[in-house]
């Protein structure tokens, strides 16, 4: 929850421990969080929206005390709890939370407040309507974070708290294992960890370490894994007096049994596809020693397959002054890099070669090299429009294939 010093809201934390700041300053209530001035104000706020009847009120407030006059009361309470905001620096005028009508007691829309619990509320209908996967990770993950307790835990014994705890629960509960369920399917196995840890600390009775294990295990961190599983046997056995889930033991079995080949593969895979991630599209640039490896190879595959491929020099002449570095985004050698990245297929692979680049082109015939060189060419013209103007001039050759054959 944003907060600061210019901000004339109300910012309340109503999960786990009740907090309330105005302007970047927290509003103390001592030990009186408890008093019924603050718990007048927290249970009409709850029921913001809908409002409550005197009864419920008196009943929430109250409980099974007998009060004679309940509206003065109330109105006792709430002066008291103006004063408390009067204390902290609150200006008068923004100290009238609630207001009457012959139905009861409604929050005053005018009191500017901004709760925990609606923003948690309306990440979970923003990503109920949500089909793009990370956009819906990234709602759930922010109504994770502003769940930091049960509702208001320190009226956790009240009946009409304990109402809104265990609903808020639920909700919770559900939307913690939705989001774990899409981190496993996304393999983002980090943030799995993260919200599966936070969650066991949270409720650790409530078996989260299940996931904090499978995380660890896809990691293949085995030995946090175990530390994970020791601490929890522990304290199932001298906290609850009981052995641990039998299916948290079979997750941890099979963190330790892990097939090595398997993870093995997991490894391989994972670090292909960071690598090809980060590469991007279009042709490959390589360096000038791994082009000649690929090239090697590619002759030795066309050899068999019978498979065409063109090796092309492009040339640049320019006059842009020496003071540049090549790698400089203005500079025609590295315009003409992206644009040869840009232009070509995936396929196709390019290094740097003196003034120009070397390029091979895969299935492609000679006949064709003309084609692939004027789109170069005509994509290197407009990239150049709108930077420097230095006189460049662009040229191809073609090596000729057959004279590398004795190489191979």
């Amino acid at each position: 929850m944003e907060n600061n010093v210019n901000d004339n809201k109300f910012h309340i934390k109503m999960f786990g421990r009740f907090e309330m700041t105005y302007q970047g300053k927290n509003i103390s209530f001592g030990r009186n969080t408890s008093s019924r001035s603050v718990r007048l104000f927290q249970i009409i706020l709850a029921y913001r929206g809908r409002g409550i009847s005197r009864h419920d009120l008196a009943v929430c407030l109250y409980q099974n005390e007998e009060v004679a006059n309940a509206a003065n009361s109330i109105r006792v309470a709430q002066h008291r709890f103006k004063k408390q905001l009067e204390s902290s620096g609150v200006p008068r005028t923004m100290m009238d939370y609630y207001v009457t009508d012959t139905e009861g007691y409604c929050w005053n829309e005018e009191f500017p407040a901004e709760t925990d619990v609606e923003l948690f509320m309306n990440y979970l209908e923003e990503a109920a309507e949500l089909t793009s996967v990370p956009d819906k990770i990234q709602c759930l993950y922010e109504a994770f974070r502003l769940y930091q307790g049960d509702f208001l835990e320190e009226a956790g014994a009240e009946e009409w708290a304990v109402v809104f705890s265990v609903w808020y629960k639920r909700m919770y509960v559900d939307l913690t294992q939705e989001l774990i369920d899409l981190l496993r399917e996304t393999r983002d196995y980090e943030r799995m960890l993260e919200v599966s840890r936070r969650a066991s600390q949270l409720y650790p009775y409530d078996e989260w370490q299940v996931y904090v294990l499978e995380s660890y295990q896809k990691m293949g961190l085995t030995r946090e894994a175990g530390q994970v599983y020791n601490e929890t046997v522990r304290m199932y056995r001298e906290e609850l007096d009981l052995d641990v889930p039998e299916h948290l033991t079979e997750v941890y079995k099979q963190s330790m049994t892990q097939d090595a080949q398997s993870g093995l593969i997991d490894d391989i895979c994972n670090k292909l596809e960071a690598s090809l991630n980060s590469r991007g599209g279009g042709a490959a640039y390589l360096t000038f020693a791994n082009f000649s490896d690929t090239f090697r190879l590619m002759l030795r595959l066309t050899e068999r397959n019978g498979q065409n491929m063109c090796l092309m020099l492009c040339k640049l002449k320019t006059e842009c002054a020496g003071e540049y570095n090549k790698k400089d985004s203005e500079h025609p050698m590295q315009i003409l890099k992206d644009t040869i990245c840009d232009t070509l297929r995936s396929g196709d692979c390019y290094t740097d070669f003196d003034q120009g680049y070397l390029i091979l082109l895969m299935g492609a015939e000679e006949d064709k090299c003309d084609l692939v060189f004027n789109r170069i060419e005509r994509s290197f013209k407009n990239r150049r429009r709108n930077k420097i103007l230095w006189e460049s001039e662009l040229t191809y050759d073609i090596v000729p294939i057959e004279s590398f054959h004795r190489i191979i």
